[in-house]
């Protein structure tokens, strides 16, 4: 059973590697001597009535990715999800769990933001951003057993 799972594996790894080939990332800093940090989530105040929190963000890696149906870029950002809707651009998604009290009536207010631009193309990545795919049956008849 065991070397089933391994040769499995394998051959998986195998068929990944020939089919997303790219680029090394290439990390983008929004923070001096950030290098693969995930983002920062800072409690800045709390109290019966108001919880201030900051949010930073230390950068983003960037890679070429060559698949059969053609070239794409790819963002990361350690520590965060992607966009998962098939065909909409694979973009990272940071989200957070906030305990709420029960009977509170939540509201959030954005009180403060910094954003910066950048011109992919003109840091040699002028390919689409890569889509989010269908997802793969891992067990055939699973969806359909299911129902």
């Amino acid at each position: 059973m065991y070397r089933f799972i391994a040769v499995v594996t394998l051959a998986l790894l195998l068929l990944t590697g020939t089919v997303f080939a790219g680029s090394d990332p290439v990390w983008i800093s929004l923070v001096p001597e950030s290098e693969g940090q995930e983002p920062a989530v800072r409690l800045i105040a709390d109290g019966p009535d108001e919880v201030v929190l900051e949010f930073e963000f230390a950068g983003f890696s960037l890679s070429s990715t060559e698949t059969e149906n053609g070239n794409s870029t790819m963002l990361d950002i350690p520590g965060c999800g992607r966009v998962v809707t098939p065909g909409k651009a694979s973009l990272p998604i940071f989200r957070r769990a906030i305990e709420i009290p029960q009977g509170a009536n939540p509201q959030i207010e954005i009180m403060e933001t910094e954003t910066a631009s950048y011109d992919l193309g003109r840091m040699g990545y002028d390919t689409r951003v890569f889509p989010a795919q269908e997802p793969v049956e891992k067990i055939r008849g699973a969806r359909e057993s299911a129902r």
